[in-house]
């Protein structure tokens, strides 16, 4: 037999009853396959409204509902299989918010990386234009024309019209 349990943090159904199982059944004959598969919903929201639950379900749904570290440990002293699933909940968060912490630090590491690479490629930038700003200078200075330069610098003319304009604030 396969049993599915499906956990619902949300009302799927209209009616009260917070466990809902649902059974293969043939169309033609409506011959039910119960040894076969059964497809049971728990919504969590409707825990406290359904009181035709056993007291072992609503323990398991109220420890799976709740975010009260005190409502669980008293789930959890009463039943040993919800303290097993509490202690390893326990593990696990704990797992997780070292992995957590070892994520911001790579993170961190990250874009502190980015961060430099950006600030390098910055300055490397900067100097490129700095130079460019030279070298056009100095070919100004020889009398090159607009059209010289830019096929000495392997570009057009408009650009480096542009690059005169906001790199050496003089016409030429």
């Amino acid at each position: 037999m396969v049993i599915a349990i499906n956990i619902l943090d949300f009302n799927l159904f209209s009616h009260d009853e917070c466990h809902q199982v649902f059974r293969l059944s043939n169309d033609r004959n409506d011959d039910l396959f119960y040894d076969v598969i059964e497809i049971h919903f728990l919504e969590l929201k409707k825990v406290n409204r359904d009181m035709s639950l056993n007291k072992n379900l609503m323990d398991w749904l109220s420890f799976l509902s709740s975010n009260n570290p005190e409502e669980i440990h008293t789930l959890a002293e009463g039943n040993d299989e919800i303290m097993t699933a509490a202690k390893e909940l326990d593990r696990l968060n704990n797992e997780r918010d070292v992995r957590m912490e070892a994520e911001a630090i790579e993170k961190y590491e990250r874009d502190k990386i980015s961060r430099e690479s950006n600030i390098l490629e910055r300055g490397l930038m900067q100097g490129a234009v700095r130079e460019r700003t030279r070298i056009v200078r100095k070919l100004l200075s020889l009398n090159y024309t607009v059209a010289e330069i830019a096929d000495f610098l392997d570009e057009s003319t408009d650009y480096v019209k542009t690059f005169i304009k906001e790199h050496l604030k003089t016409e030429k």
